[in-house]
């Protein structure tokens, strides 16, 4: 550490006060930034680590008055000063000033102890000595860290809030977050979840099709949707999945759509019983609110042979009987317009070209209030039809 050429104003070093020529000694000597104003004129000294504090101010700010040496720090610095040659002693863990240093005006915070010298024998103040350190960089990491604590909250609000679950996964399917609903879906802590793979948690996952569908996430950076029936570890769940790939992994939002899944399959039961039954006794068909055969009818094309161009509106009475058919479109017409049950009987052509006689019964279905939204009908083969002599 170097010791520079003490400035005229101290005088011969040989006489130096016993104060002055210790601190400074010890101040010369360390490496952590310290400075002394010294005397009536309050003239600067300082050690090289407080050089690099003083940026462009170094060299000529040595031995200048500390208050033409720091002008554009002065009005928050003087008065801590002016306290210290009156004797009071100033500390503080985080002091931000804005000063020009390398000709930019720059926040810094410092932390430092200001300790006032005085003579031994008449209590007069000598000057003041400080140790101090920038601390500039730790505030800003510590105010970035509170940002990103403030912003996950927010972020951690949000997705407590949702209604669908939410993992986070590295690329090592590791999951590094679950949201609230995820735990509840799950039915584990969250600190059982979080920090192990995805296969770990859910291991009746490894090797399914949600396997692949997150590995092709993670590689070729596609998003994918997919439903899931997930059965192991106890649960036997139909899960509603949309994966997409983020920065070093990928994110996964799913509901439970297990009930839905059970009430669509009772549906699909339902109608299947229904169909059978139908078929069972008869052929189903529907009409639009004004009585004409409208969209696809599997069960009279089955019978009559008739395409859906063919029987769209009234064109399926081309497969009924000559003698009969105006009398069923006349009779079917009253019907609708009379908001009745139609029924009727009448001979049919099948597709195999023989006629059968077929029993006929037709009721409207209802919206809410009370308007026809279709019909509905069933033909039921009650025998055939002697050939004519």
């Amino acid at each position: 550490m170097s010791v520079p050429d003490a400035p005229d104003f101290l005088g011969d070093e040989t006489l130096w006060v016993p104060q002055l020529r210790t601190l400074a000694s010890i101040m010369f000597a360390s490496t952590q930034p310290m400075f002394l104003v010294w005397g009536e004129d309050r003239c600067l000294l300082y050690n090289d680590a407080y050089a690099v504090i003083l940026g462009d101010r170094h060299p000529s700010a040595f031995g200048m008055p500390v208050d033409l040496a720091w002008t554009d720090v002065w009005d928050v610095v003087g008065p801590i000063m002016d306290r210290a040659y009156l004797g009071c002693s100033t500390h503080t863990d985080d002091l931000t000033l804005h000063i020009i240093r390398h000709g930019v005006r720059e926040e810094v915070h410092f932390a430092f102890s200001y300790t006032p010298i005085s003579s031994a024998d008449e209590g007069l103040s000598l000057g003041v000595f400080c140790v101090c350190s920038e601390i500039t960089d730790r505030v800003k990491a510590e105010q970035v860290a509170r940002r990103l604590q403030a912003s996950d909250a927010r972020v951690r609000e949000v997705l407590d809030a949702m209604s669908e679950g939410f993992i986070v996964m590295d690329q090592q399917f590791r999951i590094v977050d679950i949201n609230a609903e995820g735990v509840r879906i799950d039915g584990r802590s969250r600190d059982d979840i979080v920090g192990q793979t995805c296969w770990a948690v859910w291991p009746a996952g490894a090797g399914s099709v949600l396997e692949g569908a997150y590995r092709r996430v993670a590689t070729e950076r596609v998003a994918l949707q997919l439903r899931h029936h997930y059965i192991g570890e106890g649960r036997d769940i139909w899960l509603e999945i949309k994966a997409y790939p983020v920065t070093d992994g990928l994110a996964v939002f799913y509901r439970d759509v297990t009930e839905l899944e059970n009430a669509n399959e009772a549906l699909c039961r339902s109608e299947a019983r229904f169909r059978a039954a139908v078929q069972a006794v008869g052929v189903l068909w529907t009409n639009d609110a004004e009585g004409r055969m409208h969209g696809l009818q599997p069960g009279w094309s089955d019978l009559t042979g008739q395409t859906e161009a063919e029987y769209q509106g009234f064109g399926w009475a081309s497969a009924v009987h000559p003698d009969d058919a105006q009398a069923t479109v006349d009779s079917w017409l009253q019907a609708v317009a009379e908001r009745r049950t139609f029924v009727f009987e009448h001979r049919v052509r099948r597709q195999d070209g023989e006629w059968r006689r077929f029993a006929v019964r037709a009721v409207p279905v209802l919206e809410p209030a009370g308007s026809v939204r279709e019909w509905v009908g069933v033909h039921f083969d009650i025998g055939s039809v002697a050939p004519a002599r």
